[in-house]
C-alpha cells in the first residue's frame, strides 16, 4: 500500500509507475490485477503482482487480502 497526499498523476498512471518500476527489477513480472476500486468512498487502485527475487516468487497484495477480508 502506498499512502500520500493527492497526487498530480492520476490513480491509473501511479498504477502504470508502480509497475514499471517493478518489471525493470523482474521482467518475467505477472500482473494478477489492476483495477479501481473504493474504501470508504475514496476511489483507489489495486495492483496485485508476483515478483521474482533470487529465485523466490513473491506474492503482492492488498493488505485486506492478506488478511483473509
Amino acid at each position: 500500500m502506498i499512502r500520500a497526499d493527492k497526487a498530480a498523476d492520476s490513480l491509473e498512471m501511479l498504477a502504470k509507475h508502480l509497475e514499471d518500476n517493478q518489471r525493470a527489477r523482474d521482467a518475467n513480472l505477472q500482473v494478477i490485477s489492476n483495477k479501481s476500486i473504493e474504501g470508504n468512498g475514496v476511489p483507489l487502485r489495486q495492483l496485485d503482482s508476483i515478483i521474482q527475487q533470487s529465485g523466490q516468487k513473491s506474492l503482492l497484495l492488498d493488505p485486506d487480502q492478506q488478511a483473509g477480508q
